[in-house]
């Protein structure tokens, strides 16, 4: 069974603080001209998306240079529910379906706010020393529920810290990701290829998986 963990784009959607809107339009209809053409404007970080490295590293890695064996790989999906006031503890999480170098997808339950503004609004943080801990393991994509990453701050660190950190080592972020609740504790196959958009920092893309037997 493949499971589509993306969230749908439409018009108007709920975009993170400061992001362009997404607008989506017909230029030509069936019953105007015979055909229907549409016409989309969106962030390069709109709905389901990835961060390369290029986001928050100036000399990182920008979409058309990474290989595209990078956005499909195996995956353990793992759970550490939100509380809220509470950072995400990743050394909690059951870690006994990992392999070394396989993608993690994180379940915090955050999905179930939906397609709406509260999406983008107390987004919970992380434990500090969760992007050492997920380079120390090996992981090469970090996959999630919630619409950012960040640790809780410290003295010496801002709230752009584990972006910076784990893109600075060549890890694969994708945010936004729906129906992740569905597969914790499994391990699957999963693909987040994004579009090719030479220079860009991130793209939306139609993440899915596959459990693995």
């Amino acid at each position: 069974m493949i499971y589509d963990l993306t969230w749908p784009l439409h018009d108007q959607m709920a975009v993170y603080p400061g992001d362009p809107a997404c607008q989506i339009g017909r230029i030509h209809t069936h019953e105007k001209d015979g055909v229907q053409l549409t016409h989309i404007a969106l962030g390069c970080h709109t709905g389901t998306h990835l961060d390369v490295p290029r986001h928050f590293v100036a000399s990182g890695q920008a979409i058309e240079s990474i290989p595209l064996d990078r956005f499909i790989g195996p995956a353990s999906v793992i759970a550490v529910p939100w509380q809220p006031d509470q950072p995400l503890d990743l050394e909690k999480a059951d870690w006994s379906g990992y392999q070394h170098g396989d993608f993690v997808l994180l379940s915090t339950d955050w999905e179930h706010r939906g397609d709406t503004s509260a999406f983008f609004q107390d987004i919970p943080s992380f434990a500090a020393g969760t992007s050492e801990l997920l380079i120390k393991k090996g992981v090469r994509l970090f996959g999630l529920d919630l619409p950012t990453v960040r640790e809780v701050v410290r003295p010496g660190f801002d709230k752009r810290h584990m972006h910076r950190t784990i893109l600075g080592n060549g890890m694969i972020i994708v945010e936004s990701l729906a129906n992740l609740s569905k597969l914790v504790g499994k391990r699957v196959w999963f693909s987040a290829a994004p579009l090719l958009i030479p220079g860009s920092d991130g793209s939306p893309v139609r993440a899915y998986a596959q459990e693995l037997h």
